[in-house]
């Protein structure tokens, strides 16, 4: 699993998540490289998008995005097409999906080499379509989309 950092300008940190994910391991990821990944992008304000899983919203998280002044973005529940970086996830699939198979080591150094090869202009494209995404929700009154 990985944790990976987008904005409209482009890709940042992607973290290889080696174990089973929990609220304090989340929480060091982002202690190591939000902050960290919203200065290589020159972003002064942000606010900052995840989904409900229960080790996102854990006190211990929320403590931390207090703590360092970070607005989150409140979640409607079982939305994951809302958020631009699940077609970052499509989008790196497709790409593995055309190379065949791959050992453990060959699939996350490819991964790696598509995640930060991607264009700024298509992570820019998935970022402007939020506004979009979430129009579309309240057209089809929460029911799937076509995203």
């Amino acid at each position: 699993m990985f944790w990976g950092c987008i904005s409209s300008q482009g890709v940042e940190r992607l973290v290889e998540v080696e174990s089973t994910m929990t609220a304090a391991s989340y929480r060091q990821i982002l202690s190591q490289n939000l902050l960290a990944s919203a200065r290589e992008m020159r972003l002064d304000e942000f606010i900052f998008m995840q989904d409900n899983d229960p080790k996102h919203t854990a006190r211990l998280v929320n403590d931390w995005f207090d703590e360092n002044d970070i607005d989150v973005l409140e979640w409607p529940p079982q939305s994951p097409d809302l958020n631009p970086i699940e077609a970052v996830w499509a989008y790196i699939k497709f790409k593995l999906s055309k190379i065949g198979k791959l050992s453990k080591i060959e699939l996350r150094e490819k991964i790696q080499d598509i995640w930060y090869s991607l264009p700024q202009t298509l992570i820019a494209k998935y970022v402007k379509s939020f506004h979009k995404r979430v129009l579309e929700v309240f057209k089809v009154k929460g029911n799937n989309t076509k995203y």
